[in-house]
């Protein structure tokens, strides 16, 4: 009998040939690609998809986190029969079912254990409860799929919503980079590696930290210099760049197919020659794709930047074969340099990090969060692009000001120090008074991270945020850390900000950094 895992997709010969398909140091078998009545064993939010990066590779799981306290019910995702049933080292309280062809499940941290090993279980049938127990930064429930072993790939990314009893894929999109390398690799939407080789077609081509014209500049690259795209955004491609993650713009490369190499050690030394006597000039990391140059033994020369080639051992890579890449992106028409006010949002938008400290969002780990609720990552705020920017989507609610019951006369901001209900003094300030006095309208609490930089770090901080439903866009100020996660909100902000933004609570805005030093207010 066929295992609800099996798979209906035909692979490409090679990929028939080898049996498998590797990402990130994972073995990927085509098992769940359709994933036929296979279900979600809790519902919530994914916390961590199986393309995420840990310390030793790809995180190989789905992490999904239910937000009930007690922990909610955790489901069979198929019928088998128990093969573990309580602890497991890191795993904590864990259940393992086999299944038919070689398949497995496994749903670590339980808080409680309701099945025995040798026992039988139907799908959907309860096996325990989500829980915290072993190496666990909250409640959820590491769900893994395994065939003979190797770890099986499954659809879904940090900040998907699923259901329980659902099946598996139904809920979840094909977004990140390495998911829809995966999909294309299993054939979902076409069989390829989904690496896009690209020859450089101008001159000198700046090599930038985001994908935006306002990110620094790392490096530069000249004409028929080679690149492998792992991603696009917008008119935007990221490639590996000297050991870093790095962008440049499509519309100065062409398609061209190469031979590529993918790191799979932790960190590879990159030298001058073909020898570990000669000088090391930096190195490269896990999961980074470079285009292959030249050979010499089992060393592997890679481009270093602006036409020149460095080398790394071939024994810590593995072939990564690139697609022809589609058609590039036209060439942007030059245009004036925007001020901060007058030339819309896009002129101030500063993206998702700044100074190496994320906007909170799904996903990102969260050491203030963890010592406040034991969550270690953010479970809310989708990472989404709107107008080819970078933002964190998600819901919201107002605070501060004489009218905010919610808190004392004498509570205080926990970045600012500010008594929150001085905030906001007239509940309908006039024109004037918004322009005299931004820093007592125009202000925000999120989640934020006090430890990459501190929080005098977050009082100098610009945020933008922007309204989907009006296109309005604010700038605001970190005052307060909140709101609490039971909320499920992204960002609280002042009353004035929703009136701009024309939402009420738990609409819907779009958050990202604004440049330093942009003035408060609306952005006209």
């Amino acid at each position: 009998m066929s295992s609800p895992f099996s798979h209906r997709i035909t692979l490409s010969a090679t990929l028939i040939a080898a049996g498998l398909l590797s990402l990130g140091g994972v073995v990927l078998y085509p098992s769940v690609a359709s994933a036929a009545g296979a279900v979600y064993p809790v519902g919530g939010t994914v916390t961590s998809g199986f393309a995420d990066r840990r310390a030793d590779g790809a995180h190989g799981a789905l992490d999904i986190a239910s937000g009930c306290t007690p922990g909610a019910k955790v489901l069979a995702a198929a019928g088998g029969k128990v093969t573990w049933a309580g602890p497991r080292g890191g795993f904590g309280r864990l259940v393992r079912i086999a299944h038919d062809d070689g398949f497995e499940t496994l749903y670590a941290h339980l808080d409680r254990v309701d099945v025995a090993v040798g026992q039988t279980v139907a799908r959907g049938h309860p096996i325990g409860l989500e829980g915290a127990t072993g190496r666990a930064s909250g409640h959820h429930v590491h769900f893994e799929v395994r065939r003979y072993g190797a770890r099986c790939w499954l659809p879904g990314r940090a900040g998907d919503r699923v259901r329980a009893g659902r099946p598996i894929g139904t809920a979840v999109r094909l977004a990140s980079p390495e998911d829809a390398r995966a999909a294309r690799a299993l054939g979902i939407g076409g069989v390829g590696s989904g690496l896009d080789g690209f020859s450089v077609t101008a001159g000198a081509l700046n090599v930038r930290s985001g994908p935006g014209t306002g990110y620094r500049t790392v490096g530069s690259l000249r004409r028929a210099d080679l690149v492998v795209s792992v991603e696009e955004r917008g008119a935007w491609r990221r490639i590996a760049h000297r050991g870093q993650t790095a962008w440049v713009h499509g519309g100065y490369l062409a398609s061209a197919r190469t031979a590529a190499v993918e790191v799979t050690a932790s960190v590879l030394n990159v030298r001058t020659g073909p020898s570990t006597s000669n000088g090391r000039v930096g190195s490269i990391r896990r999961g980074q794709v470079y285009p292959v140059l030249a050979r010499s033994g089992v060393w592997v020369a890679i481009p270093w930047g602006s036409g020149s080639r460095r080398w790394c051992h071939g024994g810590y890579t593995r072939a990564a074969s690139t697609d022809a890449a589609p058609a590039p992106t036209p060439r942007p028409t030059p245009t004036p340099t925007p001020t901060p006010t007058g030339s819309g949002w896009q002129a101030i938008h500063a993206g998702l990090t700044q100074d190496g400290v994320p906007i909170p969002r799904a996903g990102i780990r969260n050491g203030t969060l963890r010592s406040v609720f034991g969550i270690s990552v953010e479970p809310y705020g989708r990472s989404i692009t709107h107008r080819g920017r970078s933002f964190a989507a998600g819901t919201v609610s107002w605070f501060g000001g004489p009218s905010d019951r919610g808190v004392s006369s004498t509570e205080t901001g926990a970045i600012t120090g500010e008594r929150l209900r001085s905030l906001h003094r007239q509940s309908q300030p006039s024109s004037s008074e918004l322009a005299r006095n931004p820093e007592d309208y125009y202000y925000a609490a999120m989640r934020f991270d006090y430890g990459p930089r501190g929080r005098t770090w977050w009082r100098k901080a610009r945020l933008l945020v922007v309204s989907p439903k009006n296109g309005v866009a604010i700038v605001v100020r970190p005052v307060d850390w909140g709101p609490n996660t039971r909320t499920r909100r992204v960002i609280d902000l002042g009353r004035q900000c929703l009136r701009d933004l024309g939402i009420s609570t738990d609409g819907e805005a779009y958050v990202s950094f604004a440049r330093p030093g942009t003035p408060l207010g609306r952005v006209r």
